[in-house]
């Protein structure tokens, strides 16, 4: 009898379609973090139609093979959703377009280096979350590269994008307010100005009258304060497949007879795995989930496992990963919408893409040779309690006037964020829906391609930020 505990799925990246590394590559074998799993290559039959004097049936043949299935999983600073992720965006950094000139396959970055600055908040009155900010060179040489960075023309990578704040602890002394999980980020508006001046000293980043960045409400006492803004890496929607080998081992199982007789550990093997719809959930009181759904063309039950049971040769197999989820009860730093952090309540959120795959299947082959993809649909569901700062909503479902929508999870081990530049909301009017029942704003929307200039015309772009521990 097999546990669901003595399950492990384990992937690698796949040197080209379908095809399986097999001696050590950059990439080594991974364990996928997870709660459940549903993968499996399920036969598509068609029953014999011919009609048999003694009443029998002809049986069944086997005319089609789906290989495919989820993983759930708690959300976490870990590589294997770093890679996931990044598989889900079909994110290609090589392209010049919506990439940033680096090599395919990889995360981009918002900013290339890290800058160090000192920070002054000028709170906005009457709003705790609200500031204006200005950053400030410590001397001509980061002031230069500060300058470099956030006006790079026709990027704009700055503008409308998080950036990590890091202590460095240097003088003119600690940013004491950094010390919770939720100060580690600063949003930078979309319409922020960023000066040309040249002396050190001078201020390099103001925001305007109309600007506000949303922070902590302790961090507005926090003038003059060295720190560093780190950039976190970033992808978008693209066209690059990533696939992978997933080998789905069942580690309580034996009696596989190999290669001189020995006994292996039973696993099945699932070629050409694509990321096809990925979601990350957030609900207060909860542990952060994901789901990532994989469509795949090829099945099979070996008798020599693929992957190794331990870090040895030709292909290592990397320590199962440890990283504490994440909470989105404290974890979820600030929400941004239309630029501005929200005033309202919100009890849950959620992002999910769905990449709509479609199968290639051909006479000649039972699995699927391999998928095309379909257009990117992007839906984000927020449940909120119904207030006055969030009825405008109400109006804009009505119009089709999209809304932008940007958040992070953080703690010590890493995190994620996203941003959506244009959301169109389509949802249902908020009910009474009983006795002493609060009325909540359910809110719903998916995401188009963006008119905003700072985001290039990308509809989503998903962070992974640094551990802040």
């Amino acid at each position: 009898m097999s546990s669901a505990n003595r399950v492990r799925v384990a992937y690698i990246k796949e040197t080209a379609y379908g095809v399986t590394p097999t001696a050590t590559v950059p990439d080594p074998w991974r364990e996928l973090r997870k709660t459940s799993e549903s993968l499996s290559g399920t036969p598509s039959t068609t029953e014999s139609a011919e009609a048999r004097t003694d009443r029998q049936s002809a049986g069944q043949i086997t005319t089609g093979l789906e290989v495919k299935g989820n993983v759930e999983a708690e959300l976490a600073g870990s590589i294997c959703f770093k890679d996931m992720l990044l598989a889900g965006t079909k994110f290609d950094n090589s392209n010049t377009t919506h990439g940033y000139a680096g090599t395919a396959g990889t995360w981009g970055a918002v900013i290339e280096d890290d800058v160090e600055v000192t920070i002054a908040f000028t709170p906005k009155a009457g709003v705790e979350l609200h500031s204006h900010v200005t950053l400030t060179a410590t001397n001509a040489t980061t002031f230069t590269d500060i300058v470099a960075e956030f006006s790079k023309v026709g990027k704009n990578r700055v503008k409308g994008h998080i950036l990590q704040i890091i202590n460095t602890g240097g003088a003119p002394g600690t940013l004491t307010g950094l010390s919770g999980k939720n100060k580690k980020c600063i949003y930078i508006p979309r319409d922020i100005i960023f000066s040309q001046g040249s002396a050190a000293g001078a201020a390099i980043g103001t925001v305007t009258s109309s600007s506000i960045i949303g922070f902590a409400k302790d961090m507005a006492n926090e003038a003059g304060k060295l720190v560093t803004l780190s950039s976190p890496e970033i992808a978008s929607i693209g066209v690059l497949d990533i696939s992978y080998t997933l080998e789905k081992r069942f580690t309580d199982l034996t009696g596989s007879t190999g290669v001189g007789g020995a006994a292996y550990i039973k696993t099945i093997i699932y070629r050409g795995a694509l990321v096809d719809v990925m979601s990350m959930n957030f609900a207060y009181g909860e542990i952060a989930k994901a789901s990532f759904s994989f469509v795949a063309n090829d099945h099979e039950t070996p008798l020599v496992p693929l992957a190794p049971l331990d870090s040895t040769a030709p292909i290592l197999l990397t320590a199962p990963e440890a990283q504490i989820a994440l909470n989105a009860s404290v974890d979820v730093g600030l929400v941004i919408v239309d630029d501005m952090p929200t005033a309202y309540c919100i009890q849950s959120l959620s992002v999910e893409l769905n990449n709509n795959s479609k199968a290639q299947n051909c006479i000649g082959s039972i699995a699927p040779e391999k998928y095309t993809q379909g257009s990117a649909a992007i839906k984000v569901t927020m449940t909120a309690y119904l207030e006055d700062s969030n009825w405008e909503y109400l109006d804009k479902k009505i119009k089709s006037t999209p809304i932008q929508v940007m958040y992070y999870a953080l703690n010590q081990d890493g995190g994620v964020g996203v941003n959506i530049p244009d959301l169109q909301l389509s949802f249902d009017d908020p009910n009474a829906t009983g006795k002493d029942a609060i009325v909540e704003l359910s809110i719903s929307g998916t995401a188009k391609v963006t008119t905003k200039p700072v985001y290039g015309g990308n509809s989503m772009f998903v962070y992974w930020l640094k551990p802040t521990g």
